[in-house]
């Protein structure tokens, strides 16, 4: 199910995870591991022409540590082994030195087991075998936003997968893949003020993706847009386009947690 590139970025993570077991036990009294080989492939285009095309992999352990109910999380990336030993003798320090978690609970023992159908609805494997197809449904989307009246188009699209692998003190271990496809699209009308915003985003390749009804959208925006007028201030009733509304709800949660936030009332929930 995995190109064989990912085969090896699994088989290196697991010789990792694999090897640094017998400290994580000597050193924690409790731990998970999660190892991560991740396969990533971006498409940048603008003045209606695709300028970038590029690949990437990464490796990644991300760990949950905990001794004597005071715990920590940390992500590495440098995965030689004497980073990865200095790294965890680094967290036994802090961790020592940490107050204790009065909500953490021992780690569960299972065993587990999942609905194989969740597998299914995150992996496409036609997403790892995109290849030189992604560059075709890229010039399909220019076409069609251009074909909509507008003069320029510019966006990205990323798509790849990512294989988790998963192991705990109490013994649990486990694994799942999952695929992405992530494409956005602005068009540009002669108006310099007119422009237009699309995005279409899924796990799967034929289920809810469409780069052409993306740049359909994002040419009906900016065309619609030529000739628009400055509002008068006041209070109206909105409606927010999805992605101007993720950007707004998605810091929200940490800036309402920050007292400082609240006191000078910057946080546009405060009184």
């Amino acid at each position: 199910r995995c190109s064989k590139l990912k085969e090896i970025l699994i088989l290196k993570v697991n010789e990792i995870i694999d090897e640094i077991c017998p400290l994580l036990d000597s050193l924690f009294d409790d731990w998970v591991v999660k190892g991560i080989a991740r396969e990533e492939n971006q498409i940048r285009f603008s003045q209606n022409q695709i300028d970038i095309n590029k690949s990437w992999q990464e490796l990644r352990l991300e760990l949950f540590l905990a001794i004597k109910r005071r715990t920590l999380e940390i992500s590495l990336v440098d995965l030689r082994k004497e980073r990865i030993e200095k790294n965890l003798n680094e967290c036994v320090k802090k961790l020592k030195a940490s107050k204790l978690n009065l909500n953490y609970k021992k780690l569960p023992f299972g065993s587990f087991s999942y609905n194989s159908a969740i597998q299914e609805n995150i992996y496409d494997n036609k997403v790892e075998n995109l290849g030189e197809k992604a560059i075709d449904l890229t010039h399909l989307a220019i076409e069609e936003a251009l074909s909509q009246g507008t003069e320029r188009v510019a966006g990205i699209f990323f798509f790849g997968s990512t294989k988790f692998l998963l192991t705990s003190s109490t013994g649990l271990s486990g694994e799942y893949i999952r695929t992405n496809l992530n494409f956005r699209i602005r068009a540009f009308a002669r108006d310099l003020h007119a422009t237009g915003e699309a995005i279409s985003c899924s796990t799967h390749l034929n289920k809810g993706f469409n780069t052409i009804e993306a740049g359909k959208e994002a040419g009906e925006i900016a065309r619609a847009s030529v000739g628009s007028k400055k509002g008068v201030p006041g209070t109206y009733n909105i409606i927010i386009y999805p992605k101007v509304a993720t950007e707004l709800q998605a810091p929200t949660p940490a800036i309402a947690m920050n007292s400082y936030v609240h006191k000078i009332c910057l946080l546009y929930t405060s009184d």
